[in-house]
């Protein structure tokens, strides 16, 4: 069922810090503006958990970055993710469309959201991805 989205943010953190602590990268984590008050359904929460991870593997399988620094905001009755690493990898518009990247697309799709993956000065990739609130 629904959950506020403080717990979410706080288990979405502990995964991140997990996997990065995991594969031996640095994690930065901001947040702004998350408040008890917002409750995300259980559809919204599984299928942002999921895009989350994603952009995650993306940046661990092929960046091979020090560090990853997530920025999650309430912006304009949305959810915002930025993610942002110093990784190696080629610019995103070189990318192959595989599964993953055709994942995030549905995924965010159904919720009407939106992403945006871009090359970082002097190295690595931003993705930026958006999920209106319901009401």
């Amino acid at each position: 069922g629904p959950a506020p989205l403080t717990a979410l943010v706080a288990d979405w953190r502990n995964e991140a810090a997990d996997r990065c602590e995991a594969a031996g990268i640095t994690l930065a984590w901001e947040q702004h503006d998350v408040a008890d008050e917002v409750w995300i359904d259980a559809t919204t929460h599984t299928n942002v958990l999921r895009v989350l991870r994603e952009v995650l593997s993306n940046a661990l399988r092929h960046a091979r970055p020090g560090r990853i620094e997530i920025v999650v905001s309430v912006t304009d009755g949305a959810l915002v993710f930025d993610v942002l690493d110093d990784g190696q990898s080629p610019a995103p518009s070189s990318w192959a469309r595989g599964r993953g990247l055709s994942n995030i697309r549905q995924r965010l799709d159904a919720l009407g959201g939106k992403h945006d993956i871009r090359a970082r000065e002097p190295s690595g990739t931003h993705v930026t991805f958006r999920v209106p609130f319901t009401s």
